[in-house]
């Protein structure tokens, strides 16, 4: 590789690296990236040399030239003219010198780790960094290749720079333009995963993750109509450490070798689809008089633990300015159970104009996709119990508040169907959150007084006033009113009237002990490490119910929860049944003016009783024979599997399918190793169901010659 330096005198000294054709250049790695350290040496003394680092991007330049040479590389305005003739110029003569040559474009960009196989290389892309430490010292850029999010899809690359803060390296993404860029959804929100592998084995890479979402600045995220690349790029200043780098003998991890470091996109997620405009289907196309989301790709947000951060907006006309934030895998108690949903305070342009500290109700809905009705309703409450820095003021544009919400907003098992609850809230791994209302207590009607009394003059005999807004709301959302605190005297005690509005939920028997038992402790811990344990007692009671619960349905002989779901709607049945027939009895009895004998009355009432219970019985005043009423096995699980007049035994003697195919596999199972007999005896052991039932099986397989009774 050949290099010149040209030089030129135009008010200012510019210097430019050409690329010339060399006779090498077929054993060289193209296109060709390094570093070219050049000096302007002082005349005088051997120091204060005017010294200046000309980088040669690897975008502009290829292994071909048109002209032997490429248009160059290098600075425009190196240095003034006037700044040059009292070292730098003597006897009409400059003095450059070429202090050093660093070539990042070297055969170490192809290496890989050694466990590395060819097959397991990202569908994404892997690329390796070289000459790293001189890369931090002149800090240079590092782009990688370019790629697609999916086929057509965004246009991307990584950067990889000294970070701003110190001894640490920064990781950014930036948009590229692409030629389908006019076919896509903007701004892109999307998840780009990347790892730093780790050299010595694979395992332990050090992963991150860069999010465009809505704290992306626009221009990131937008689409890129001029030049090359969008004007800024997203990422993380503080990727990973230098101390972090080298070699750690107890997690075995190696992340710089040879000055290069390794790294892969692992996976890219796009969230800006044309799924993001889906409403559901009984939901007018018209603009809607509320604010709704549809958040996408939600189970891909719950494995990256990504937030969504909804468009900003305001509570009302010169209102307050915020936006939602929904952790789809939780936050703090409802963590990897259920979905959290907070509200952030922004910097607005009217919060001169408006009440502080803070407090409302954002009334938020998760939509049911099916039907519009039983949407699920999460009230999220800003007051005094709240943080202090959730309710105050936003200073700064770019700073968000604390924040407040539900962390228990809904649980992920009522996200879909099932037999009790028919609403279906994620549709398509989507779901679409609407704003309701936002009600704001923090207006100027808290310095309303009657309007008998002096707006200086307080009442007499009163330690503290108070006026509360919003009643109606507080009625309708079921919330509290929290007062300021206030105190019994000048060193007295401090306290703070709340005012309930919420219809008191009754608890049961089984929580008031739990709560009364844990008063004691409650002492010693604080509101909501109480709270979690006596969650956990009830959590722990109610496990011990249903496991017995189970227990008992396996005595039924009832083995899948299709079957317990079944037997529990037909004792339900069973029971209305008998309470309606037990009331057309008790107003037979009395329309009835001729009242049979007691042993009548006990009699029939025994008969309707055998009759509801579906067991034959013989009435104490006949011999009459009570028939069974068929069951119904036509959505029963393993009907499949039965023939016509297998079907036929199981209906009219009421046997569930699955339990009779049980029967079956053991009675056969142990013939086979008696010889193929059975006796009836050991039927009943092994079915361990009603013995009647049992011999109508065995006398079935007797007919088809599946057993063989004992000789």
């Amino acid at each position: 590789m050949q290099v010149c330096v040209k030089a030129s005198i135009d008010g200012y000294i510019s210097i430019n690296v050409q690329l010339l054709k060399g006779p090498n250049d077929s054993q060289l790695m193209w296109p060709f990236c390094g570093d070219v350290v050049v000096e302007l040496l002082n005349w005088l003394e051997d120091k204060n040399h005017q010294r200046f680092v000309i980088e040669v991007a690897p975008l502009a330049n290829s292994s071909g030239f048109a002209h032997d040479r490429n248009e160059g590389f290098g600075q425009a305005q190196f240095i003034h003219i006037s700044n040059i003739y009292d070292y730098f110029f003597n006897n009409d003569c400059f003095y450059f010198r070429i202090r050093e040559v660093i070539v990042y474009s070297t055969n170490l960009c192809s290496k890989c780790p050694g466990w590395q196989s060819t097959n397991s290389l990202s569908p994404f892309g892997e690329f390796t960094m070289t000459n790293v430490l001189k890369r931090m010292e002149f800090n240079r850029t590092f782009y990688s290749p370019e790629f697609f999010t999916h086929l057509n899809g965004y246009k991307l690359r990584l950067e990889i720079q000294k970070s701003l803060q110190p001894q640490s390296i920064g990781l950014y993404a930036r948009v590229m333009w692409g030629n389908n860029d006019n076919n896509l959804v903007w701004p892109l929100q999307a998840s780009i995963v990347v790892e730093l592998l780790n050299w010595r084995q694979n395992a332990s890479h050090y992963s991150c993750t860069l999010s465009f979402n809505e704290l992306t600045p626009f221009e990131s995220k937008s689409q890129v109509t001029k030049g090359e690349c969008a004007l800024s790029s997203c990422g993380t200043d503080a990727f990973i450490s230098y101390a972090s780098l080298g070699y750690n003998s107890t997690t075995d991890t190696e992340y710089l070798q040879d000055d290069c470091l390794r790294f892969c996109i692992k996976e890219v997620i796009v969230y800006s689809s044309p799924l993001s405009f889906r409403k559901p289907l009984w939901e007018s196309w018209l603009a809607s008089n509320f604010i709704e989301h549809t958040i996408t790709r939600f189970s891909e947000r719950i494995r990256l633990q990504n937030v969504f951060w909804s468009p900003s907006f305001y509570s009302s006309a010169r209102g307050y300015k915020m936006c939602l934030k929904v952790y789809p895998a939780g936050i703090g108690l409802g963590e990897n159970s259920h979905v959290s949903i907070h509200c952030v305070l922004m910097k607005g342009e009217y919060d001169n104009e408006l009440k502080w500290p803070f407090t409302a109700d954002v009334v938020v809905d998760i939509l049911n996709w099916m039907h519009d009705s039983h949407h699920h309703r999460v009230v999220l409450k800003v007051n005094e119990d709240s943080v202090h820095s959730s309710r105050t003021r936003v200073d700064q544009a770019n700073e968000l508040g604390h924040g407040w919400g539900n962390s228990k907003a809904i649980e992920f098992g009522s996200l879909f169907p099932t037999s009790s609850s028919p609403m279906q809230y994620l549709l398509d791994d989507c779901m679409r959150i609407r704003i309701h209302e936002i009600v704001i207590y923090s207006t100027q009607l808290l310095e309303k007084t009657p309007h008998w009394k002096g707006s200086m003059v307080r009442l007499p005999q009163s330690l503290a006033e108070f006026t509360v807004t919003g009643v109606t709301q507080h009625l309708l959302y079921n919330t509290e009113y929290i007062s300021q605190p206030f105190y019994t005297d000048s060193n007295g005690f401090k306290l703070r009237l709340e005012v309930n509005f919420s219809r008191e939920r009754l608890l049961s028997n089984e929580e008031q002990s739990v709560r009364v038992l844990m008063r004691r402790f409650a002492r010693f811990l604080d509101a909501e490490t109480t709270e979690k344990l006596i969650q956990s007692f009830l959590n722990e009671k109610r496990l011990i119910k249903r496991i017995k619960c189970l227990q008992t349905y396996r005595c039924l002989g009832i083995k899948t929860l299709a079957g317990s779901e079944l037997y529990e709607r037909l004792r339900e049945k069973r029971e209305k049944t008998r309470e309606r027939m037990k009331a057309s009895l008790d107003l037979i009895t009395k329309n009835n003016k001729s009242i049979a004998s007691t042993e009548q009355q006990n009699a029939t009432i025994s008969c309707t009783n055998i009759e509801l219970q579906g067991q034959q019985a013989m009435c104490s005043t006949g011999k009459t024979k009570y028939s069974l009423t068929p069951l119904n096995i036509t959505y029963s699980p393993g009907v499949e599997q039965l023939d016509h007049e297998e079907k036929q035994i199981c209906s009219v003697h009421r046997i569930l399918p699955d339990v009779y195919l049980h029967c079956k596999g053991v009675m056969i199972a142990e013939s086979r190793k008696c010889g193929g007999k059975l006796r009836l005896m050991d039927a009943r052991k092994l079915c361990r169901i009603d013995v009647n039932k049992t011999r109508k099986i065995y006398n079935h397989f007797l007919s088809k010659e599946l057993v063989q009774p004992p000789s």
